[in-house]
């Protein structure tokens, strides 16, 4: 019947009821329903049952409180964390809570008043939701999938029974609906049970929140259901245990979620450490590995060198013969051919010695112009050859003699110019040096080598002076080398104390600067350095 056909407002059934002093009245109360009925009747006066209503709306308020907050906070979780187990726990709590809303009366008192058919349908409609979300959320919740196929099945099979309920309340009658209700929820409320204690069996951390949670639920629901049988009073405790039974495992399955995301956590952090682990012993075997590759590539090009150099000595030999046109032409592309493989023999001899840290640098004193003149005569040939120029700026009034490894700053700057007449088609290479006095007896010097070649794209350092890196690579067929010409200039400047730094513009050329502090040597200067060409 609508909510404004009863005598007195409110959600329990109230009737003024007249007895006159020193008289017996007999009464007579007719109920129909097509679902079970609960009618305890008691007498009040009307100050007495006004003065009785705080207590009972403070535990609904206490109830409605806890659901509306667990909604709300795994709400925000769920936002925040994105797991599909807060989705399904809210969506139990929103069925839950709407199930509270139809049994206490709070849903026809003020939210459907003019409804009688929704005030039915809503209460199974309800129950049905509820065992949907709660099995679907045990499923994920207890890891049924992975722990018992059995018992997962089991829970599919009673979600499907919450979809024919849900759609029993709102197509057929109250009272049809409502039975299969009370059942569904009898069956899925100790299948959800059992599949908690045998999760919590298999070893299961979580179940365990999750069983206390469910035992507070059905030790409610036992004292609400003795009270119906009339083995306990019907008091306030009893008539409300469900309801307070329920919310208790409310808020028990909120700790359970947040339980869940603390042992995520611990298995991440787990998981991370054993990661570490793995990628230490990883690391290690990889640095083993460098290090017998760079022993390796020592002992290879070091045994290549002997055998080599009795090649190129023959070849030497052979030119003190007399030879035809076409014979001298063979000789000079055997020893092009036998040089060119002895520079890359080098070359990789001496990347192996950095990389195992053989190299040391050996102060000496030597003569700077003597060095870069050298210098440029050792790849004046290979610019003649491609019609560049290989100039070389010297200023008058920079000091000659000075103390360090010459031999090693005439390898870093041979690769810079190596690498400038390699990549220039047209132009040339310039070699320049500049220094000013940091001390008495000291000179800070750059080296710059720039072309006119074809340049590229800038990159950062790491990538550039990276082993056998080239900028692109076609250029390994089309230029010919290693690509290590720069990783050994870097790491040779390292040894010296230089700095390398680069600038380039892709089409216009490059620009290298080695910069470093050397002393001015007082001994005598050796009268000149020889300068092997290697080409890298």
């Amino acid at each position: 019947m609508p909510y404004d056909s009863r005598q007195v407002r409110q959600s329990n059934y109230l009737f003024e009821l007249p007895l006159p002093p020193g008289q017996v009245t007999t009464a007579y109360l007719r109920l129909h329903s097509q679902g079970s009925v609960q009618a305890p009747l008691a007498l009040w006066a009307p100050e007495a049952y006004i003065e009785a209503q705080p207590t009972r709306l403070y535990v609904l308020g206490m109830i409605y409180g806890v659901l509306l907050v667990m909604l709300v906070y795994n709400l925000f979780i769920y936002l925040s964390v994105r797991d599909v187990s807060y989705l399904y726990y809210i969506l139990y709590i929103a069925s839950f809570g709407l199930y509270q809303v139809s049994v206490n009366g709070a849903g026809v008192a003020y939210f459907w008043p003019d409804s009688p058919w929704w005030a039915n349908a809503a209460t199974p409609l309800s129950i049905g939701a509820a065992a949907l979300f709660a099995c679907q959320f045990a499923r994920h919740f207890l890891q049924l999938g992975s722990i018992s196929r059995g018992f997962d099945r089991l829970l599919q099979l009673l979600m499907l029974g919450g979809v024919a309920v849900m759609v029993l309340a709102v197509s057929t009658a109250y009272g049809v609906a409502l039975r299969m209700a009370t059942l569904l929820a009898l069956l899925f409320t100790v299948s959800v049970f059992s599949a908690g204690l045998y999760a919590w069996w298999r070893g299961l951390r979580l179940a365990r929140w999750f069983i206390i949670a469910w035992t507070a639920f059905l030790l409610g629901g036992l004292v609400n259901t003795l009270m119906v049988l009339g083995y306990l009073p019907n008091v306030f405790i009893t008539m409300y245990a469900s309801q307070l039974g329920s919310a208790l495992e409310v808020a028990l399955l909120s700790l359970a979620l947040a339980d869940r995301i603390n042992i995520l956590r611990e298995q991440q952090a787990q998981a991370l450490r054993e990661t570490g682990r793995t990628l230490e012993q990883l690391n290690l075997q990889l640095a083993r590995s460098n290090r017998l590759k760079d022993e390796f590539l020592a002992s290879v090009t070091h045994e290549l060198r002997t055998p080599m150099n009795g090649v190129i000595g023959s070849l030497e030999l052979m030119h003190t013969l007399p030879m035809e046109g076409e014979m001298a032409q063979y000789h000079r592309t055997a020893v092009g051919s036998a040089q060119g493989m002895m520079d890359m023999v080098d070359a990789i001899l001496t990347l192996s010695e950095l990389q195992a840290g053989r190299l040391r640098a050996q102060p000496a004193p030597f003569s700077l112009r003597t060095l870069l003149q050298s210098l440029r005569a050792g790849y004046a040939g290979q610019a003649l050859a491609k019609g560049l120029y290989l100039s070389l700026d010297i200023p008058a009034d920079l000091p000659d003699g000075l103390l360090g490894d010459g031999p090693k700053l005439a390898r870093c700057l041979g690769c810079l110019v190596d690498n400038g007449l390699k990549f220039t088609h047209q132009g040339g290479v310039v070699i320049q040096v500049r220094g000013r006095r940091v001390g008495p007896d000291d000179m800070a010097l750059t080296f710059t080598v720039s072309d006119s070649g074809i340049g590229f794209d800038d990159l950062d350092q790491a990538t550039l002076y990276q082993r056998f890196f080239q900028v692109d690579g076609s250029m390994t067929r089309r230029y010919g080398g290693l690509g290590i010409g720069l990783s050994i200039c870097r790491q040779m400047g390292e040894l010296l104390g230089a700095r390398l730094a680069h600038e380039s513009t892709r089409g216009l050329g490059s620009r290298f600067e080695l910069s470093l502090n050397m002393a001015v040597s007082q001994g005598q200067v050796p009268v000149g350095i020889l300068q092997k060409r290697r080409s890298v």
